[in-house]
């Protein structure tokens, strides 16, 4: 990851880490929308947790080949990405909150679902919009 500095409050710096664009999330990868399910008693938790996302298969992000594009006599490199895949299915508790059943499944580029961690929604593999 690399190190990007970052302006708070106040003008003061922060250095944040970032990913860049190559993800490599994988099957069994679980994601919550509450803290309280990693940190809480289960049975508790199942009374906070509103959606859960598992990772059913993915393939990793790559970087296919460097492209050199010739622009005004000079040669520029250029990064060429495949964004790899993700399947995933959506949980939500049931009525009683004591356990999450499956409602959904999905599939989108690695790139897409971090989209959709970061603001609940993506494009799917149809390039339809979902919200979640």
């Amino acid at each position: 990851m690399a190190q990007d500095e970052k302006r708070g409050k106040n003008s003061k710096k922060e250095l944040a880490l970032t990913q860049g664009k190559l993800y490599n999330f994988q099957q069994g990868h679980v994601f919550y929308d509450d803290m309280a399910a990693y940190n809480d008693i289960w049975s508790d938790a199942l009374k906070k947790i509103n959606l859960c996302l598992q990772i059913d298969s993915a393939t990793e992000s790559v970087d296919v080949r460097p492209i050199v594009v010739r622009e005004d006599n000079r040669f520029v490199r250029r990064q060429k990405l495949s964004y790899g895949s993700v399947d995933f299915s959506v949980y939500k508790p049931n009525a009683e909150r004591t356990q999450l059943e499956k409602v959904k499944t999905f599939s989108c580029s690695q790139e897409q679902f971090v989209s959709l961690l970061r603001t609940g929604e993506f494009e799917d593999v149809n390039s339809e919009l979902q919200t979640l």
